[in-house]
Order: structure tokens, then sequence, then C-alpha cells
């Protein structure tokens, strides 16, 4: 599978942000069709969709569908066969906004390819309190799990702290975790503060998250320079592996390297992190 640890988002009826796409070293675009655009608006994306499918095919192609109403849904899907028919673009995967039970469109999603990614967004109480049940119930067809924290404030009447996207954070990576799930973390609305948006890399790193939304063209390489292993890491973390399997021949499951202790949970942690960072 091709690595997928950033999205970007692309307002469907702005064509100027499809220009941007060959700069941006991104994994995957969202084409973002959430807010109800009207019906008028639909035939304008279609027409930009098909002046630009060349820079569209570049990369795996997402679309962040309405989870309003069934009627909107189903409008969606219709728009995006459309697309497929006279296009032949390949949409890779769907973000389902609002998220709240899975029962509540299992029915629409019948209609979906099964090679299709479905990807939920936790925007809601309702959502993240039945986020496990829903898991538990339609895991097989959930490929990734995400948090849009601004509409989840606004549904707690919480603030955007720190605190609160650590529990935010804390509850999607165990569940996706639970079971076996991706889990890509909320956008960083404020785009020119560089040092805000390395933090939250660095908290989503520490929760095991795989990826990042993203909402800008500069936080695509912010990203790619933070997000991933640098050389020396990739080097030392083989290091310590190798060192720790030479021990481990002799009979010993206990490695010291610079003043730490590590043991098979850390030896895996560090395959892990080779495995997804790298």
């Amino acid at each position: 599978m091709k690595r997928l640890n950033s999205f970007i988002f692309i307002p469907a009826n702005i064509e100027k942000y499809y220009k941007k796409i060959p700069e941006m070293n991104v994994d995957a675009l969202i084409i973002d069709l959430e807010d109800s655009l009207p019906n008028k608006g639909y035939l304008d994306v279609f027409s930009i969709i098909k002046r630009n499918v060349d820079l569209l095919s570049e990369k795996p192609l997402f679309v962040r569908i309405n989870n309003t109403n069934k009627v909107e849904i189903e409008r969606d899907f219709d728009f995006l066969e459309q697309i497929k028919k006279e296009t032949k673009l390949q949409i890779e995967g769907l973000f389902i906004p609002k998220f709240e039970k899975y029962d509540n469109i299992y029915n629409i999603f019948l209609k979906i390819n099964s090679k299709i990614k479905i990807l939920i967004i936790i925007e809601t109480a309702k959502g993240l309190n039945n986020l496990k049940p829903s898991l538990e119930k339609y895991h097989s067809k959930i490929f990734g799990i995400s948090i849009g924290a601004e509409d989840l404030n606004e549904d707690l009447d919480y603030e955007r702290t720190k605190e609160n996207l650590i529990f935010y954070r804390r509850e999607i990576s165990f569940a996706s975790k639970l079971y076996n799930k991706f889990c890509f973390d909320t956008v960083y609305p404020f785009f020119k503060d560089d040092q805000g948006f390395l933090k939250e890399i660095d908290n989503i790193k520490s929760f095991g998250f795989n990826g990042k939304l993203l909402i800008h063209p500069r936080q695509v390489e912010l990203f790619n320079s933070s997000f991933y292993l640098s050389e020396n890491e990739v080097i030392e973390y083989k290091m310590i592996i190798k060192k720790y399997e030479a021990l481990k021949q002799k009979g010993k499951g206990v490695l010291v390297y610079k003043d730490k202790i590590y043991e098979r949970p850390h030896i895996n942690t560090l395959r892990k992190k080779l495995k997804y960072f790298s």
C-alpha cells in the first residue's frame, strides 16, 4: 500500500487550489464537498474537476462528502459516479464527516465498492461516544479514524486547548489500536504558526497517530520534515535492534544503551517506528 500519512483538503469549488497540487509533496488529496454546496455549485465543481483531471491523477484521491442527511449523501454519491464515469478518475476513499453511528448510514454504504477506503471523522460528542460500538460491529468496513477538533469543540462547548486535544487524541488512538485501524489527527487551523504545528506533530507521534489532515500547502513540508524519522534516527534505531538481537542470541533479554534499558517492548516500538515513520 502507498504511504498515506498526510492528506490535504482542496476546496472543491476554488480552482486556484488545484493548481498548487504539483508543488505539494503530500501523500493524498481530499476534494472537499462538505458544507452543502448548492446545486449550481456542483455544476461548477464538475467543470473544475474535468479541467484538472491530470493534476488530480497525480496522487491518491479522497473525497469528503456531506453527511447531514440521506438526501445529501445520495446526491454526493451520484455526483461521484458522474465524475468517475466522465473523467475516469479513481477515487481511493471517502472521508465521512460528523460520523455518529454506522447503523445510520450502513444501507447507503452498501453501494460503495469494497475497495473504497472509508475514513470517519469524529466531530460530535455522540460520535465519540458511539465510536467503539460502531467499530465493534462494523470494523471491517472502516479503514481509518480522524478527529474534527473544531466541530467537536463547538459541540462540547470546549476551547481548543492542549488538554482537550489530548483527551480527543487519547480516545481516538485507543479505539484505533483496539480495532487495528489507522488514525489521523485533526487539522491545525493556524497555518502561519509553524511552532504550534510542530508541537502538534510531536504530540500525535507520542500517541501513535499515523498522520495528519492538512489545510495549507505550507504545512506539507513542515509535516514531512517533522513527522518522519531522521536519517540518524533510522541508523541508531537499527543499531539498537541489532545489538539487542545479538544479546538475545546469547540468552540475554536486556540491552543497556546510552543509560537506557531496552527490553522486548522497547525494541518492538523501535521496529514499529522504523516501519511507519521512515
